[in-house]
C-alpha cells in the first residue's frame, strides 16, 4: 500500500527535532566524544610506534563519521524543506543556522575525506605507492585533520548555543550577526 504525501509527512514529524540547533549541538558532542578519544589514542600510537594497522582503521572510521555528518550538516536547509519547516516567521534566523551548518559541514566533510585519503594511502600496495616507512607521518597528518574537524564541531556547538539567545522574530538579526 502506498502512503499519501500527508501520511508520509506525519511519519516524519517525530524526526523534526533532529535539525534543531540544540539537537545538532548534542549530536556534535556525541561525535566529539569518540573523536577526542581516538585522537588521544592515535597520538599515543604514533608516539610509541604501536602497530599502525589499528591506527589506520581508527583514522578511517572517524573520518567516515565526519564525512557522513558533514553531508548531513551541509543539507540542513534541504531537510527543513523536507520537514515543511521553511517559510516560517523565523526564516532569517533559520537561514543563519543553515549557513553555519553548511560551512561547518563542508569543513568536516573535506577534512574527513583527506584524513581518509591518508589512511587509504597506507593500505595501497607499495608497488603502487611506496609508503613503507611513511605510515606514521601519514597517520599524523590524518590525526591533525581529524583534530581540525573536531575544532570545527566545537565552534559550531558554540554558534548553535549562542543562536538560542537571539530573538528569532527579528528579521534584521541572524545568528551569524549576533556573535
Amino acid at each position: 500500500m502506498l502512503l499519501t504525501n500527508r501520511q508520509r509527512m506525519r511519519l516524519l514529524i517525530p524526526f523534526r527535532f533532529l535539525i534543531s540547533p540544540l539537537s545538532i549541538a548534542a549530536i556534535n558532542l556525541l561525535i566529539l566524544w569518540p573523536l577526542v578519544l581516538s585522537v588521544v589514542d592515535l597520538i599515543e600510537s604514533i608516539r610509541i610506534h604501536r602497530d599502525f594497522n589499528e591506527a589506520v582503521d581508527t583514522v578511517s572510521t572517524i573520518a567516515i563519521v565526519l564525512i557522513g555528518w558533514g553531508v548531513a550538516l551541509e543539507e540542513r536547509n534541504v531537510l527543513r524543506g523536507v520537514f515543511k519547516m521553511a517559510g516560517r516567521p523565523d526564516e532569517r534566523w533559520q537561514h543563519g543556522i543553515d549557513e553555519a551548518c553548511h560551512r561547518s559541514g563542508v569543513g568536516v566533510l573535506i577534512l574527513g575525506l583527506f584524513a581518509e585519503v591518508c589512511s587509504e594511502l597506507i593500505h595501497l600496495p607499495n608497488r603502487i605507492i611506496d609508503t613503507a616507512g611513511r605510515e606514521y607521518p601519514l597517520l599524523a597528518v590524518g590525526t591533525v585533520l581529524l583534530s581540525l574537524g573536531g575544532l570545527i564541531l566545537v565552534r559550531l556547538i558554540i554558534q548553535l548555543i549562542g543562536s538560542l539567545g537571539v530573538r528569532r522574530d527579528n528579521p534584521r538579526i541572524s545568528p551569524e550577526e549576533s556573535h
